[in-house]
């Protein structure tokens, strides 16, 4: 089921959301919550949703609507009294930094991007019934938790495991200590002596903000909202106030002391959330405080990909121009979207947003914070404030105000609160503190605002708003018009300070985008003693950057060389003798299986696998009973290479290092023994020995040698086939040349082979093939790729009770890998953040693959071989072509979950039937009416062997 995304913005902002933000007005709905009224976190949830309704035209009734689509809610139109510099927009659309632990982010992230990923996980892995995720807007969750298996209920609540300190700010959830899953009752905000008191009988855990409901929980908060489902509306046109949080959540649980009847009958359950990171974004000390851990978070040098000092300093640039130098004593400052020339002196804890080009001899006193706010028509106005101050109380309670009280700053300035049109009972939030004025008036007023010892004129005699009409009026287009400058700016700044900032580990498809729309110079060539990684990404940046076919074909090309001559270098520190190890009338006989692969495919892949390591499980097979992959060798009288394929019936001889070292020729049939050969020392590259000629060398060698391979699978069958008929090659001629290779040894040559060929490919292919039976293979980050591998019980592919249900079919389509992997590779290059995010989910998947065969789940396993296709296609909507769809949309009620093999696009098809009798309908409907003359269902076995060789 597919997902809405719904976010409540204020009412400023949302006009401008699906523009300013580049969101997709078809998964994204936004709106505000109705004005003049307070309607909680609840009524919002219900106005939402149904004003989401009201735009889709959904024919039906409310009821039948909100069962159509799964729903995440954000909830970020608050009045954010206590971070007053982000309330015009809502703090979901906070802007965040690069953080240094990984790779693949903006410098135009939001809060929200990683709020809608971890919400959207939640929910896609969220039961079917499940219909409605509300998330708070401004928090932030990092967590392990995978979501599997989560419980069935009408509401479902997650928790995190916090300090007393942290969960007496918040909303708590208590559970007995014999029942941990079954909430008991709520508490806003205990004190720690309660949360101590009640922890000999309870577990606590700090309410996360995210809800899970079915649509029968939904309704009941519509209900409560004051909807009224026969008439398909709120009676007074609007909801009335509900709290999700202290009035609907407080009357849950076994023990509540809140009593409501019409939601006695729903049945909730806790959850906490394993392993969370939980970050709040509600004020101006949060918002450092969280930044700062969350860059602080990994301590592991080795896994950040900045060289600076090992704990980030509590200052934080965005979108900046800073030209002053910080001291030692300045410290918990956030500047974003400003410009602060050289002439400011600052102090401490600021935040200091919006300010436009200026040479302001200016001084910030500690704990003061500045916001220059465009409201249109070339005004603007200018928020000062106390890094503390909460807009909550009234000048009759002695309310503060740039970090003193209000009264206060009126005395030191002789200022009768009359005058200046304040009312001792009115709340700061509505009282006219800010005054607007074009740009030419902000640097006067700011010295009123400051020092208490400068005229009071331009600040009492111009037109000022409170805080409420500020996030009214407010321009959203001049503020991201500015930012989007500034961004401008830094981009070179960052690329020319590349040794320690973050310019190539951003997502450089995305800032390729930014230089072409800003018109920015290529930054200087980097040089040679540079990074591998960092060259690689380099040039594929430059290509992405320039509007030059042929330029961006030449950067590309650098970019697969580069990396190319890296790997390949790998061997030649380890050159090696050809020794023959074969009687004249001997013939060595290599042969492989080939590999089905489950979970965790393309993470295997340079330059991925080398900057993240891979996780991958595969088996290996044998194809009707044969190992199809065969190679032939014996020693021939002449001096001389001849190679031949037995199933293309072509042939060819070798004489001279020129044909030999021609592996790369495009078309050329003989590419993989070539290469092979090369790697076994046959030729300059690899050779301990120099030679003059091929003939001079074989002589020395004692013979010429005669190959001949077979290859009994088709063209582009998606199970690996050239990977392992390399390996198969490069086994045998160990074999024949007293090489003493082992498979590890084979398989990584392979690797290394397929980077000479200038076709690339991963390493899964060949350890999935010569290495028999069903295993994980997992590598760390690195040049040198060797998996280790963990073997895996066969039983579901060998027990009859499962294996039956399990179908092998050859589609009859075709498609070539490279094509898919080419353009793979290149977003792995650009650091493409939607690529990362996927191959880090297939790792993961990976694991949970491995567990599931483990466990002996044929049921858990056929799930996971569907979630493997759903993230292949994620990469590549190429990989289900239409035809292939054909195919499987005539049998996919038969099946729990299927895949191709491979790269996709065509090749072999992998299905899990529900049932042998399922399995024997789907054999029959494809057969009875085949979709190629070609297309086939074939045999397999585990292999229990992998890779053999064997001589006369």
């Amino acid at each position: 089921m597919s997902i809405q995304r719904l976010i409540s913005l204020p009412s400023g902002m949302k006009n401008y959301f699906h523009e300013l933000e580049n969101r997709d007005p078809l998964q994204w709905f936004c709106d505000s919550d109705p004005g003049g009224t307070k309607v909680g976190s609840g009524g919002g949830t219900s106005w939402i949703l149904y004003m989401a309704y009201q735009a889709s035209g959904h024919g039906g009734t409310f009821r039948e609507w909100l069962s159509t689509r799964k729903r995440m809610v954000i909830h970020s139109g608050g009045q954010s009294r206590r971070l007053p510099a982000y309330s015009p927009y809502g703090k979901s659309l906070l802007p965040m930094p690069v953080f240094r632990w990984s790779k693949g982010q903006h410098l135009d992230q939001r809060l929200l991007d990683f709020q809608a990923s971890y919400y959207e996980k939640l929910l896609e892995r969220a039961p079917a019934d499940y219909v409605t995720l509300i998330g708070s807007g401004d928090v932030m969750f990092i967590s392990s938790d995978r979501f599997n298996n989560l419980p069935q209920a009408d509401v479902l609540v997650f928790g995190l495991w916090v300090d007393d300190a942290i969960a007496s700010r918040h909303g708590v959830f208590f559970s007995r200590r014999e029942s941990q899953d079954e909430l008991a009752f709520v508490r806003q905000k205990p004190s720690q002596d309660e949360l101590r008191e009640l922890s000999q009988d309870f577990f606590y855990l700090m309410d996360s903000g995210v809800v899970l409901m079915n649509a029968k929980a939904t309704m009941k908060l519509m209900e409560k909202s004051g909807w009224v489902e026969d008439q398909e509306s709120y009676p007074d046109g609007t909801p009335c106030f509900y709290d999700l949080y202290s009035d609907m959540l407080t009357a849950f649980g076994t023990e509540s002391e809140s009593t409501d009847p019409l939601l006695a009958d729903l049945n909730v359950k806790l959850i906490p959330l394993r392993d969370g990171e939980f970050y709040h974004f509600g004020s101006n000390s949060d918002l450092i405080d969280s930044t700062l851990s969350l860059q602080n978070r990994i301590t592991d040098q080795r896994l950040k990909y900045t060289r600076e000092s090992d704990h980030h300093p509590s200052i934080f640039q965005q979108n900046a121009l800073v030209q002053l130098k910080f001291k030692p004593d300045n410290h918990h400052i956030w500047i974003e979207n400003s410009y602060i020339s050289k002439t400011w002196k600052l102090s401490h804890h600021h935040i200091l947003t919006g300010i436009p080009v200026n040479e302001w001899d200016l001084q910030v006193p500690e704990n003061i914070c500045l916001d220059i706010v465009p409201l249109g028509n070339e005004e603007y106005c200018i928020r000062s404030y106390g890094f503390n101050d909460g807009f909550s109380e009234t000048l009759e309670n002695d309310v503060c105000w740039m970090e003193q009280p209000l009264r206060q700053w009126l005395d030191d300035r002789s200022i009768i609160p009359g005058e200046a049109g304040f009312t001792p009972n009115c709340s700061i939030y509505e009282l006219p503190l800010f005054p607007v004025t074009g740009l030419e008036g902000i640097r006067e007023i700011l010295s009123t605002l400051l020092d208490s010892s400068s005229s009071v004129s331009p600040w009492l005699l111009t037109r000022r708003i409170s805080a409420r009409e500020l996030s009214e009026q407010a321009h959203p287009p001049a503020a991201y018009e500015q930012r989007n400058e500034l961004k401008t700016i830094s981009l070179p700044i960052l690329a020319e300070n590349h040794h320690k900032s973050i310019f190539y580990y951003l997502d450089l498809e995305q800032t390729a985008n930014d230089y072409r729309s800003s018109g920015l110079s290529l930054p200087a060539e980097l040089s040679e003693g540079e990074p591998v990684i960092k060259r690689i990404n380099d040039n594929m940046f430059r290509a992405r950057v320039t509007g030059n076919h042929v330029h961006a074909s030449i950067f590309e090309e650098q970019a697969f060389g580069i990396l190319r001559e890296e790997m390949i270098e790998t061997l030649r520190t380890e050159p090696v003798l050809p020794v023959r190890n074969l009687l004249d009338d001997q013939i060595l006989w290599g042969r492989s299986p080939v590999r089905l692969d489950l979970a965790g495919g393309w993470t295997d892949t340079p330059p991925y696998c080398i900057m993240e390591g891979g996780k991958v499980v595969n088996l290996s097979v044998e194809l009707n009973g044969q190992l199809p992959l065969q190679v032939f060798a014996r020693p021939l009288e002449e001096y001389k290479i001849v190679l031949r394929s037995i199933d293309l019936g072509h042939k060819t001889e070798i004489t001279s290092f020129e044909e030999l070292t021609g592996y790369d020729t495009l078309g050329d049939g003989f590419s993989i023994p070539k290469a092979a050969l090369v790697l076994a020392g046959f030729g300059p590259m690899f050779s301990k020995k120099s030679y003059p000629d091929l003939a001079v060398q074989l002589k020395d060698f004692g013979c010429g040698i005669e190959m001949s391979l077979l290859a009994a699978i088709p063209k582009g069958s998606g199970l690996g086939t050239s990977s392992n008929l390399a390996a198969t090659v490069l086994g045998t001629l160990s074999d024949f040349c007293r090489l003493n290779w082992d498979k590890h040894d084979v398989a990584y040559r392979t690797l290394i082979l397929e980077q000479m060929l200038t076709s690339g490919g991963g390493w899964q292919d060949q350890y999935g093939g010569i290495f028999e039976g069903v295993k994980l293979l997992e590598t760390g980050s690195g040049i040198r790729q060797k998996p280790a591998i963990k073997w895996l019980p066969d039983q579901l592919f060998t027990n009859p009770a499962t294996r039956d249900m399990m179908l092998l079919y050859y589609t009859g389509v075709t498609r070539v890998a490279h094509d898919i992997l080419g353009e793979i590779v290149k977003r792995m290059f650009l650091n493409a953040s939607g690529h990362l995010e996927i191959f880090s989910e297939m790792k993961a998947h990976a694991r949970e693959t491995f567990d599931a065969i483990l466990s002996n789940d044929y049921e858990g396993l056929a799930g996971k071989v569907a979630i493997s296709w759903d993230l292949n296609q994620r990469l590549d909507k190429g990989t289900n072509p239409q035809v292939i769809q054909e195919i499987t949309g005539c049998v996919d009620d038969l099946l729990l979950g299927y895949k191709l093999l491979g790269a996709g696009g065509g090749g072999y098809l992998i299905m899990f039937a529900k049932s042998p009798e399922a399995a024997g309908k789907v054999k029959k409907q494809l057969e009875s009416e085949p979709p190629n003359a070609r297309a086939r269902f074939v045999d397999f076995t585990v292999s229990k062997t992998g890779f053999q060789v064997s001589r006369s």
